[in-house]
């Protein structure tokens, strides 16, 4: 149950763990970024994840 709610956490607040995830992966980044999206617009049972806020916070750090 623990790892279920650490997972839940870390991508409802995963607009704070973008900037260890940039450097960390580096060019991962994009196919993270990328799955994390289609998942929150493309399946039915993700709408918790932070689709549109995780958007503005990529620009701010790729700006």
């Amino acid at each position: 149950m623990e790892l279920a709610e650490k997972f839940l956490d870390f991508f409802l607040h995963l607009d704070k763990h973008l900037l260890t995830i940039v450097t960390d992966y580096k060019n991962w980044t994009y196919l993270i970024l990328f799955l994390i999206i289609f998942c929150e617009t493309g399946f039915v049972i993700t709408p918790f994840l932070p689709g549109d806020s995780l958007l503005f916070t990529a620009g701010a750090i790729a700006a």
